[in-house]
């Protein structure tokens, strides 16, 4: 087959297909096995922490549920100083990322950023 047969299929409407273009269901699997990744590695640690802080037991995670770490830390004055520290950082923190985020954003939406596509696609 030649290129000039290439250019006619093309032309007639059968087409070739692309060998690295994906599928709708290559698209899709991959996304369903990004996210779980995400979520095994990222969100599955915050979750066990989560769940092992209404138990009784401190190491393990068997015991009954009960609300007692929740309630030794509001009962204990020298714990507010770093409590109230933290939300302080995360509100910092916060700000401006949604700062730079924002900035990154339109910067690479309005000119032409090198590296463009990969912060697109992050």
């Amino acid at each position: 087959m030649s290129l000039e047969d290439d250019r006619d299929i093309r032309r007639e409407g059968i087409g070739l297909r692309w060998p690295f273009r994906r599928t709708t269901l290559e698209k899709t699997l991959w996304t369903v096995i990004v996210w779980f990744v995400f979520g095994l590695f990222v969100l599955g640690p915050l979750a066990t922490v989560f769940a092992f802080s209404f138990t009784s037991s401190v190491l393990s995670g068997t015991g009954t549920f009960t609300l007692r770490w929740y309630g030794q830390l509001f009962s204990q004055p020298g714990l507010y100083g770093p409590l109230i520290r933290s939300f302080e950082i995360a509100v910092i923190v916060v700000v401006f990322q949604l700062m730079f985020g924002t900035l990154i954003a339109y910067s690479t939406v309005r000119a032409k950023v090198f590296g463009a596509k990969t912060l697109d696609t992050l």
